[in-house]
């Protein structure tokens, strides 16, 4: 899939210029146009044009078919991220009786791996368009015990968890946090140390935002396992994958004061 991203909707030879991209990249199956009019460092503009093909991309992720539109987040390396996605999966070790939150899910995939496992997956997601696509790949896989939201994630643990009663055992709630670069709000951090998961997998882009961010969620959890995974080889960019365990006593002595 094409994207185009222009500084207003003009784009003169429009038709030419699709023509030739269909002529000469059989592969493409769809072209969108995106108007980005902000001098900003965020890339895509609010505005969309599909200018022709198909409007979504497919791809088979863990065994799931998985359908996103350019306006999605969807990592770029398949095979390295299928691993990535399972591994955080095991982590969890669940055994079929928990909740699962899957908080920054995108188009939903490892909250779909999720049910598989759990007895209920929620993700929640602020893109408008990737919960589209995640409600739709959960229509596509036949999977009935998921369901997804559209809010930032700090405000869905205010809204669910902020009252005195709630739909969501804390005993039996894992949680998945897959957090752009900039990592967890200050508000995300303190509403999870609030809630008390039982388990915490969360996967980074950037160790340095991780690494802040686990430093406070030791004050209630123990750090498990910690995977690398080499998503953008040659590049200095890498993903983690950490598991965390709600400690059972705040006193009892832990890997990080050791």
């Amino acid at each position: 899939m094409v994207v185009l991203v222009t500084k207003n909707a003009d784009f003169p030879g429009r038709p030419s210029f699709i023509e030739h991209i269909r002529r000469r990249c059989p592969a493409v199956v769809g072209i969108f146009q995106n108007v980005q009019i902000e001098k900003t460092n965020v890339i895509l503009g609010e505005k969309w044009l599909h200018l022709w093909g198909e409007s979504l991309l497919r791809e088979k992720m863990n065994g799931l078919k998985i359908f996103f539109s350019p306006g999605a987040f969807m990592q770029v390396n398949r095979p390295a991220a299928e691993l990535m996605y399972a591994k955080a999966i095991d982590l969890l070790a669940l055994d079929g009786s928990e909740t699962v939150l899957d908080l920054f899910c995108g188009v939903g995939v490892m909250t779909l791996l999720a049910s598989r496992r759990c007895k209920k997956a929620v993700g929640v997601e602020s893109t408008p368009v990737s919960i589209q696509n995640a409600k739709l790949n959960a229509q596509k896989n036949g999977i009935h015990n998921v369901s997804f939201i559209e809010s930032s994630v700090e405000m869905f643990l205010r809204r669910q968890f902020g009252r005195s009663s709630h739909s969501i055992n804390s005993e039996r709630l894992c949680v998945i946090v897959d957090p752009p670069r900039a990592g967890c709000k200050p508000e995300v951090i303190q509403e999870l140390l609030q809630i008390e998961p039982l388990k915490i997998v969360y996967v980074s882009c950037d160790p340095a935002t991780l690494a802040r961010d686990l430093k406070d969620l030791k004050r209630k959890y123990d750090l498990g396992e910690v995977i690398p995974v080499d998503l953008f080889p040659q590049t200095s960019h890498i993903e983690s994958i950490v598991s965390l365990r709600k400690r059972r006593h705040s006193s009892e002595g832990t890997p990080w004061n050791r």
